[in-house]
């Protein structure tokens, strides 16, 4: 199985009804979605569901990626600011099997969740920057330190 975990794109640091609900993404960060979805859906093995963050910022990001990849869209509360990692790893769990699964959230979960998939990575590349895609693959069953990195994925600075 291969699974995408996602950090949103670069988000507005403020919202229209102070919420941090409801911060949207800034052109950067729209870019940054596009981006990845123009270029995971070049790959071979795509996701054939996301499960995305209710929050505003994370699921237009979600929306962006699966306008390029026409897969699944799934909202999830579990992948929101503050719930914990274990929600994440048993979320992706209980629907991987052998299809592609992509998650879109936030840190420090998301970074948490890198760190957990592939134990013994140093936790300061654990952590994700916004507009990021970590990609994993599992050929031995999901599961704790049962991750391989493949890749990253996010738009050049320059571009």
């Amino acid at each position: 199985m291969r699974l995408w975990i996602v950090r949103h794109g670069k988000a507005d640091q403020h919202s229209p009804t102070g919420r941090d609900f409801d911060r949207p993404l800034l052109p950067r960060g729209q870019q940054q979605a596009t981006w990845l979805g123009q270029t995971i859906a070049t790959k071979n093995r795509k996701p054939a569901i996301i499960f995305s963050s209710g929050l505003q910022r994370a699921i237009t990001t979600a929306r962006l990626i699966q306008s390029a990849l026409n897969c699944e869209l799934e909202i999830v509360q579990g992948l929101e600011t503050g719930h914990s990692v274990t929600e994440a790893i048993n979320l992706i769990a209980e629907r991987a099997a052998t299809q592609g699964v992509m998650v879109v959230g936030h840190n420090p979960t998301f970074g948490e969740l890198v760190w957990v998939l592939e134990q013994g990575l140093p936790a300061r590349e654990a952590q994700m920057r916004t507009g990021e895609a970590v990609v994993f693959d599992f050929d031995n069953g999901f599961g704790p330190g049962k991750g391989t990195l493949h890749k990253r994925l996010r738009m050049d600075d320059d571009e």
